[in-house]
């Protein structure tokens, strides 16, 4: 499953293996593909990877974890990815720290999205402006 947040702002999502966005900001971005970009490729091999791609004229950045479980819904294992869209490829590197804190707290407590609002709501003014426009994190 997959979360997002975007717009001309960042995006951020999760995803599980089914390969379906969970939850997003923005609610009316266009994801469509993105919850494939995010997904390290061999992923039930892969314990966790960051994974950079384009989106429309957005640049992404994922984050993605593998965890094991018991459970047969999840056949063993829980796959995640957080991730943020933004107007600026250079400024990707500065959420790394925070979209791998924020996959890992998905994997552990699922479903518990407080954290990516705030932060969401906290940069999507600065992320706004754009490049070219004065906005710079």
């Amino acid at each position: 499953n997959l979360s997002w947040a975007a717009g001309d702002s960042p995006a951020l999502w999760f995803q599980a293996a089914r390969n379906m966005v969970e939850w997003c900001l923005p609610q009316d971005i266009d994801l469509e593909g993105v919850e494939f970009k995010s997904m390290a490729s061999g992923s039930h091999k892969v314990q966790s990877d960051f994974i950079y791609f384009r989106k429309g004229p957005f640049f992404g950045l994922a984050c993605f974890a593998n965890m094991p479980v018991e459970s047969e819904l999840e056949r063993g294992a829980r796959m995640k990815s957080v991730g943020i869209l933004s107007p600026s490829y250079t400024l990707l590197y500065r959420y790394m720290h925070f979209l791998e804190n924020q996959v890992r707290h998905q994997l552990e407590m699922p479903g518990h999205y407080s954290h990516l609002a705030a932060f969401y709501e906290d940069k999507k003014g600065v992320l706004h402006a754009g490049p070219g426009r004065g906005g710079s994190l």
